[in-house]
């Protein structure tokens, strides 16, 4: 009963704001516009992932952002870059990918390419499971059980790896990957192992599954890995046993 009222009393704000726009007061995209976004947002602190990024030096690199949500990191990195630098935003979801094609024109980024698509090891169709209650949030149904507290939806959508769209779409190589792939990020690093080996592009991951698999598949490519949260580099000696955080890859 009360996830259909939450999800009944989000429907109607989304249907009422959906064309608002707002200027993003806090975070890595201040002073940027997104639509249907918390304009009334209280002031937050900069999370350690956030701050990290924004130190980085990224003028004139190019950005894989895997897993863009709605952009607003993609807003961050359009800006960071410049003129000379370029950014891939890749989001499965129908719903995010329209927003995060509106919050790209209202910004007038024309050095942002948008892409409709999930990535993973292989090329095909996948399925991706809704949470109904908050449809901007999906994961591949693969990457973990579907939720059991209310009916997930679901529903198609293509999936390509990442060295399959570098090579079939003619793009630009990365020189920086943002992984943000809830829960599939070890499917999604087999599938960009000629990239990695290739480019040899940084990688910043967030992880939602087990590290210890994830580093060790991290340091069988060749990288060095510095987990954000601690602010410690990670070795086979010194994985800790989290199961969520932030990793930048060298």
């Amino acid at each position: 009963m009360m996830a259909r009222l939450t999800a009944l009393v989000l429907k109607t704000l989304t249907l009422a704001l959906k064309n608002q726009t707002f200027t993003i007061k806090h975070g890595p995209a201040k002073g940027m516009k997104r639509r249907y976004g918390p304009g009334f947002k209280p002031n937050q602190s900069l999370s350690k992932e956030e701050q990290y990024l924004m130190e980085l030096d990224l003028k004139g690199k190019t950005i894989y952002d895997i897993g863009s949500y709605v952009g607003i990191y993609t807003l961050f990195f359009a800006r960071a870059v410049g003129s000379k630098g370029r950014v891939i935003a890749v989001e499965p979801n129908p719903q995010n990918y329209d927003e995060l094609l509106s919050n790209i024109r209202l910004n007038h980024l024309d050095n942002v390419t948008a892409v409709s698509t999930a990535i993973g090891n292989s090329c095909g169709e996948t399925t991706l499971a809704i949470d109904p209650v908050y449809p901007s949030r999906g994961f591949l149904a693969t990457s973990r059980e579907l939720s059991s507290s209310h009916s997930t939806q679901t529903i198609p959508v293509q999936v390509i790896s990442l060295d399959s769209l570098v090579q079939d779409r003619h793009l630009p190589p990365p020189d920086f990957i943002k992984l943000d792939v809830e829960g599939v990020e070890i499917d999604a690093i087999h599938g960009m192992e000629e990239t990695m080996h290739r480019y040899k592009p940084a990688l910043f991951i967030e992880f939602h599954y087990e590290m210890t698999p994830l580093v060790q598949l991290l340091h069988a490519q060749g990288y060095n890995t510095y987990y954000i949260e601690t602010a410690t580099m990670i070795t086979r000696e010194n994985i800790p046993d989290v199961t969520w955080g932030h990793l930048f890859c060298t």
